[in-house]
């Protein structure tokens, strides 16, 4: 899961890092996390802090969206109002994420959204991670292939 992890964060750094620097010659990214208590999303603000550690000219602020597209959304507008030069966000509803799409399009600010795919991609954002139906199909086969059967007097409701 840390490679997957790394793998996400580079690729959405890489992106990113074209994308603008201000006058001081840095560049300002602000990523909105929809949960700080998710143990997967922190791996990836890790590998993101290394990454900015290692290219040395990004500063990246990071927000919590506490699992509300309200707050999100609100740091997403603060992240406009500070002029960052790119964001990168997890969306809290993929269905929601459209509102934020539109206010960075609106202000010229690129936006790449990691892990949890928007329900709709504009021209001009991104996304990094994986399809979850891929990903289900290669987990049903694996569990296939293993002869692994969970009975449902097993499973928790």
């Amino acid at each position: 899961m840390k490679k997957l992890t790394k793998l996400l964060l580079v690729s959405s750094m890489a992106i990113l890092a074209g994308c603008g620097q201000k006058d001081d010659g840095r560049i300002k990214i602000g990523a909105s996390f929809c949960a700080f208590n998710d143990t997967f999303q922190m791996y990836m603000k890790d590998a993101m802090d290394a990454k900015a550690a290692e290219l040395g000219d990004v500063d990246v602020v990071y927000t919590d969206g506490k699992e509300d597209i309200t707050i999100q959304l609100s740091q997403v507008e603060n992240f406009i109002a500070q002029g960052m030069d790119s964001m990168i966000v997890c969306p809290t509803n993929g269905d929601a994420a459209k509102s934020i799409s539109d206010a960075a399009i609106k202000a010229g600010i690129s936006i790449v959204y990691l892990n949890r795919m928007p329900t709709e991609l504009p021209e001009g954002t991104y996304y990094v991670g994986s399809d979850e139906r891929t990903a289900g199909q290669i987990q049903g086969k694996y569990v296939i292939a293993q002869k692994v059967l969970v009975k449902p007097s097993s499973m928790s409701p």
